[in-house]
């Protein structure tokens, strides 16, 4: 991506509505770090929320309701996951 791109590269797709390939290459493709780092951020924090929120639901709960704590913290995590690595690959990634 860093290199100069063929003159046919650029031009090669017109006809489909693409004025610069090598813009819309790099728009899509250059993406792939922040996505990286994205998700491994991601990761850890609901990893780590997932934890928390479990043993919070559990101190609620006690013994019971297991389905509850397994499916709450879950689905809190999921959340915070999904946005985190979206915030971090197309947010903060794209400028």
């Amino acid at each position: 991506m860093k290199l100069a791109p063929a003159d046919f590269f650029i031009s090669s797709k017109q006809g489909s509505g693409v004025p610069d390939m090598s813009k819309a290459y790099n728009s899509v493709l250059g993406q792939g770090g922040f996505i990286i780092i994205g998700s491994l951020t991601a990761f850890i924090l609901g990893q780590l929320i997932d934890v928390f929120v479990f043993h919070k639901i559990k101190k609620a709960t006690g013994e019971k309701r297991i389905w509850l704590r397994a499916t709450g913290s879950t689905l809190v995590s999921q959340f915070i996951d999904s946005f985190v690595v979206l915030f971090i690959a197309f947010y903060i990634g794209t400028g």
